[in-house]
């Protein structure tokens, strides 16, 4: 068997072995973005928007 068989082989098995991985974090990106855009969170965000911007703004410039 050649090196390209065996990549082969190796890339089907690495995907068919992280499948279930795979459709828990496509699952997980759905209920994170469901729950970013409920009504709730997103006037959270819209109401810290700014003051947060200004925090983080003033921490990052102290790494400096």
């Amino acid at each position: 068997m050649d090196n390209e068989d065996r990549l082969k082989r190796r890339m089907e098995e690495y995907i068919s072995s992280t499948k279930d991985d795979r459709d828990v974090e496509k699952q997980e990106r759905i209920e994170i973005q469901t729950f970013y855009d409920s009504s709730e969170v997103r006037e959270t965000f819209e109401r810290y928007d700014r003051p947060l911007y200004h925090m983080y703004k003033f921490y990052a410039a102290q790494d400096s």
